[in-house]
């Protein structure tokens, strides 16, 4: 679990198996690549989407 703040919302990125938090979330769901397929998780560019 990570959390920082952009612009006076805080965000907190929380991966499976970690508690789930009460209030205002958002699930990000979608295809993940093998792991050592030497592609980058499309996940991190929605975070940094949300922060921007």
């Amino acid at each position: 679990m990570a959390t920082t703040a952009a612009g006076g919302l805080k965000i907190t990125v929380m991966w499976a198996r970690e508690p789930i938090l009460a209030g205002p979330a958002v699930f990000l769901a979608g295809p993940s690549a093998h792991a050592g397929a030497g592609v980058e998780s499309w996940r991190l560019a929605a975070i940094d989407e949300f922060r921007t």
